[in-house]
C-alpha cells in the first residue's frame, strides 16, 4: 500500500470518528428525548432498543477508533496520524462528559428507558366476581 493511500486511509478514519460519533451522539439524543407515537409497549421496546443501540455505539467507537487509528498509524509509522490519534483519545472524556451532563439533565436515564404504551385501556367486558348492578 501506498504512503498517500495509508494517509487516505487513516484521515477517513479519523474524520469518520470525529465527525461521526458527535452525529451519531445527537442522533441518540434526540431520540431518546422526543416522544414519539408508540401505539403499543412492543413498539415503544423496539425503539428505545435502538436508540440504546446507538448510544452504545457512540461509546464503544469513542474509544475503539481512535485506538485502532493510533495502533495503524504507530504501525505504518506516519506520526502525524498517531498524533491526532491520541488527541482523540484525550478528547473522549469530553465526549463522555457531554453524555453525563445530558443524562444527568434528563428525566429518566438515557440508556435502558423505555416509552410509556400509548395504546388506549381495553374495555372490561367479564367481571372476576359480581358485577355491580346486575
Amino acid at each position: 500500500m501506498s504512503a498517500a493511500t495509508r494517509r487516505a486511509c487513516l484521515g477517513v478514519l479519523f474524520y469518520g470518528w470525529m465527525y461521526g460519533m458527535p452525529f451519531l451522539c445527537v442522533v441518540a439524543l434526540m431520540r431518546r428525548t422526543s416522544s414519539p407515537f408508540t401505539p403499543t409497549r412492543a413498539a415503544a421496546e423496539a425503539y428505545g432498543t435502538v436508540t440504546d443501540i446507538l448510544f452504545t455505539v457512540v461509546m464503544v467507537g469513542g474509544v475503539a477508533l481512535p485506538a485502532l487509528g493510533l495502533a495503524l498509524a504507530k504501525a505504518t509509522g506516519e506520526r502525524g496520524w498517531a498524533r491526532h490519534f491520541v488527541g482523540g483519545l484525550v478528547a473522549v472524556p469530553v465526549l463522555y462528559a457531554a453524555l453525563c451532563l445530558a443524562g444527568s439533565m434528563a428525566g429518566t436515564p438515557l440508556v435502558g428507558h423505555v416509552p410509556q404504551d400509548q395504546e388506549p385501556p381495553r374495555p372490561v367486558t367479564v367481571c372476576a366476581h359480581e358485577c355491580p348492578g346486575g
